[in-house]
């Protein structure tokens, strides 16, 4: 069992190898700084492992109180040691991607969705697109794609993959 959560503003892992009685701290993937910025807080983690043990935690990380952006961060080691977060989103001023999803596919390529209030309908800032996603290494990504017009009012997106890899 992989639990993770947000403690503070760190992203903190846990695993249990008896069924959930207890638990084990791993390494926190986000303790690494990646520049300059000043991180404010860490919220909205979501774990997945795929069929060779590779771990891979997406969140996002609120910067400089100004905006926040989407991070993954993957261990191939158990949990032991962490990749230095990666910025999906590469937000600015203002821009704000929030509530990251994740899953691994058949093929343990990895999907990621989330909200932004980037290109928001006209007075309407609760309504924004859902950007996605997608690895094939876990190491390299694709460069984010809109998903779900903001007219859909997508928020707290989810993202589903069958056995045949089909997203829904």
């Amino acid at each position: 069992v992989w639990i993770v959560c947000s403690k503070q503003s760190e992203i903190v892992v846990m695993r249990s190898l008896d069924a959930g009685q207890t638990f084990t701290t791993l390494t926190s993937p986000s303790v690494e700084d990646t520049g300059a910025e000043s991180y404010v807080a860490r919220t909205s983690p979501d774990i997945a492992v795929d069929s060779q043990g590779n771990i891979t935690v997406v969140w996002s990380s609120l910067i400089a109180s100004s905006f926040t952006d989407v991070f993954v961060s993957r261990s191939t080691d158990g949990g032991q040691t962490f990749s230095p977060p990666l910025n999906l989103s590469n937000g600015s001023a203002g821009v704000h991607s929030v509530e990251p999803r994740l899953k691994v596919g058949p093929d343990d390529s990895l999907h990621i969705v989330w909200w932004t209030n980037l290109n928001l309908v006209p007075n309407d800032p609760s309504l924004g697109p859902v950007e996605y996603v997608r690895s094939s290494d876990g190491n390299t990504f694709d460069q984010p794609v809109t998903l779900l017009p903001p007219e859909m009012y997508p928020r707290r997106p989810q993202i589903a993959i069958d056995s045949a890899g089909t997203i829904t």
